[in-house]
């Protein structure tokens, strides 16, 4: 039989309650409440209100991180009267809810889906915007489904991967990148620069992700488009940044377009569209991830591509004769 983690917490408002960690019928006192909406440990006073609800969630997140979970953010409940204002927040364990099985797709292509994380576990805590525009802890359900994670492994949860997002890292990424260094190499910079702090490393992806949401910021004439099937999947993605869209509308009389080109991990056509400078050398104009090589995909591209480039056409289209 597998082993079972279960976490108790008590919600009475005593100094004395106990979080414990149950395995297998043993159980074991981790530490003492830090979390009871009624009163702090050891202080009897009530628990600090949080100024907003991103505090809340900082504080909520450091606990899971001490006990072996990872959180998200779940549903919220928004204002009929103040337009856009939000009155209540509820994160949840990362293994909330249940993930819909399905092989279909509408393009009858087989899909490697990800692992299964979700698993309908019940645990989180809400909160609330009083009237004095604080946040209070409504909800807090303890109770794991799931075995908790250990904790040289506990800060693999995306929610606890913060250091990519600090001020002082993002300052030296975008420096690094800036001077040219690629993703791969920003990451060794940063996590031997780091090293000794604690086990937390950043990740290639993290770098990529970093530097194209601060592209796109640098970048407000970025343009990107994808097509999904009707379970949600992603099947195409269209994209251009600004310097290929101003070069089209200049050299864009002739357009190389061309699906030869295949990625490696999931085989998808890679699909270029590419033209040529005043100086005789080759320029890109935009680029494609597409399902596969259907007419419906075609039309699915050409009608983003034209609305990429204002819906300027070009005069004249050299593709393979595949495509």
């Amino acid at each position: 039989m597998g082993e079972v983690n279960r976490i108790y917490e008590c919600l009475g408002g005593s100094d004395t309650c106990p979080i414990t960690r149950t395995v297998n019928g043993y159980s074991t006192v981790l530490e003492y409440c830090a979390l009871s909406p009624l009163r702090s440990r050891g202080m009897g006073k009530p628990v600090p209100e949080f100024q907003t609800d991103n505090d809340a969630y900082n504080y909520y997140n450091v606990y899971a991180k001490k006990i072996g979970f990872g959180i998200r953010k779940a549903t919220f409940e928004k204002s009929k009267k103040a337009l856009g204002e939000i009155l209540s927040r509820t994160f949840v364990c990362d293994k909330a809810g249940r993930k819909r099985a399905s092989t279909e797709n509408a393009s009858e292509l087989i899909i490697n889906r990800r692992p299964k994380t979700k698993v309908g576990c019940g645990a989180k805590m809400k909160i609330k915007l009083t009237s004095s525009k604080a946040w209070k802890v409504t909800k807090f359900i303890s109770e794991h489904v799931h075995p908790l994670t250990s904790p040289d492994k506990v800060m693999h949860y995306h929610s606890h991967k913060q250091r990519h997002r600090s001020k002082h890292c993002i300052n030296l990424i975008e420096l690094l990148h800036e001077e040219g260094m690629r993703p791969s190499n920003i990451k060794k910079v940063l996590n031997v620069g780091y090293q000794g702090q604690d086990a937390e490393q950043v990740t290639t992806q993290q770098m990529i992700d970093l530097i194209r949401k601060t592209r796109k910021e640098s970048d407000p004439n970025f343009y990107f488009s994808m097509e999904v099937d009707h379970f949600g999947t992603l099947r195409s993605v269209f994209w251009a940044d600004g310097r290929a869209r101003a070069s089209y509308l200049s050299l864009g009389d002739v357009v190389v377009f061309d699906t030869t080109y295949k990625t490696n991990q999931l085989s998808m056509p890679f699909a270029p569209f590419t033209g040529v400078n005043h100086h005789g050398q080759s320029t890109l104009f935009g680029y494609a991830l597409l399902a596969d090589e259907r007419e419906e995909t075609f039309k699915w591209l050409f009608s983003q591509w034209l609305k990429c480039m204002h819906g300027v056409a070009p005069k004249a289209i050299i593709t393979n004769q595949d495509a």
